[in-house]
């Protein structure tokens, strides 16, 4: 209900074309070719690597033409001590980082769930905690580490159902399984 933002007519599209398109190449049970108009090459499928640079790079494409307005630039301060955070930012956010990484851990464990669900929770738990609850939304430090810290750290919980079970939990473990898969390795029970 979430992904399908404000139109769930655009989602349910969405969904039946992805329905179709899986059921592009042969029936495992039957062995028959299924909406394959005859051409070799769709027997085994549509190839995951196709699929994946359609949905992530034509969409992006896609995206930048509708877009109009031009770009807005802004000035970025020069230096290095610029780039890195300040010694008072590492220590105020030093338990954001840990709280953080824990919930994306394990929201990564659970297949499916996903960078952007551990970066929430995260966000969530953080200003839950807090002791100045209200400094959320304003930049703070601690607002902005922990869902970092759960983002990165959710990748890692990621594979834990991908080598045990073969269940990608994320986009970049199945592009991983897709890899394995490509030189002959089957993750999971086997």
């Amino acid at each position: 209900v979430f992904l399908a933002g404000k139109s769930m007519l655009k989602g349910l599209i969405a969904t039946l074309f992805g329905i179709w398109l899986a059921s592009v190449g042969t029936d495992i049970f039957t062995a028959e070719s299924r909406f394959t108009f005859g051409m070799m090459e769709l027997l085994d499928g549509i190839d995951f690597i196709v699929v994946s640079i359609g949905v992530f790079a034509v969409a992006e494409v896609l995206i930048n033409l509708e877009s109009q307005g031009g770009a807005e630039l802004f000035k970025v301060p020069q230096g290095l001590r610029n780039l890195l955070p300040s010694l008072r930012d590492l220590k105020d956010s030093r338990f954001a980082f840990v709280n953080g990484s824990v919930v994306g851990f394990f929201i990564g464990v659970l297949p499916g769930a996903g960078s952007t669900i551990a970066s929430f929770l995260s966000y969530g738990v953080e200003k839950a905690f807090s002791r100045h609850p209200e400094k959320f939304g304003t930049g703070a430090v601690e607002g902005v580490a922990a869902p970092e810290a759960a983002n990165n750290s959710e990748t890692g919980g990621a594979l834990v159902p991908l080598l045990t079970l073969g269940i990608p939990g994320s986009a970049t473990t199945a592009m991983l399984l897709a890899a394995l898969i490509l030189w002959g390795l089957k993750p999971g029970l086997s």
